[in-house]
């Protein structure tokens, strides 16, 4: 919880939301927000200096599987927008891998568009590690290779994209953006 507060709840215009179930309070799904600074700094630096404040990322989506098709998904989303704009950010970034192909379909079929693909060379070797530290993951990876929106992506690239990281050495995180 400490790593909620501190990185959400404590940054100015940033927040955490969860969905819990009326059926038995347990907690079926999450999302939150951040200004763009504390998120990727790939895709941070990138940008030009007057923009970066009015983006802010939307982080950590998840819906639990057996409560997913019940629109709550949809809701968290509305709510992080809803705040986001009463907030003065002018765009909401995203990123997730590219193998998830149920939340970039989600994120697409709610008017995301899709950005730039990068790829990421990763030997796996510490993989578990990373995942319990997930606001560091960043650091394990090399310096991307970016595909541009549009470019043509190569055959075995687009092979290794369905791939989980312990399959391949490389990983591909897709961006998408949603201006408001």
């Amino acid at each position: 919880m400490a790593d909620i507060e501190k990185n959400y709840l404590q940054v100015p215009n940033a927040h955490w939301w969860v969905a819990v179930s009326t059926d038995d309070n347990r907690i079926v799904g999450q999302v939150a927000l951040q200004p763009l600074r504390l998120g990727n700094p790939f895709y941070y630096q990138q940008l030009p200096p007057e923009e970066r404040d009015q983006i802010c990322e939307l982080r950590r989506m998840s819906v639990a599987p057996d409560a997913q098709k019940y629109g709550i998904g949809s809701r968290l989303l509305t709510t992080l927008l809803d705040f986001a704009r009463q907030h003065g950010y002018r765009q909401v970034h995203l990123s997730t891998l590219t193998r998830m192909s149920k939340a970039c379909s989600f994120y697409e079929k709610h008017g995301f568009v899709k950005g730039d693909i990068y790829r990421f060379s990763f030997d796996g070797s510490n993989l578990d590690q990373l995942m319990q530290h997930k606001e560091h993951i960043w650091e394990a990876f090399s310096t991307p290779l970016m595909f541009k929106s549009g470019d043509i992506i190569p055959k075995e690239d687009q092979e290794r994209m369905k791939l989980p990281p312990t399959k391949s050495k490389y990983t591909y995180s897709q961006h998408f953006f949603l201006t408001l």
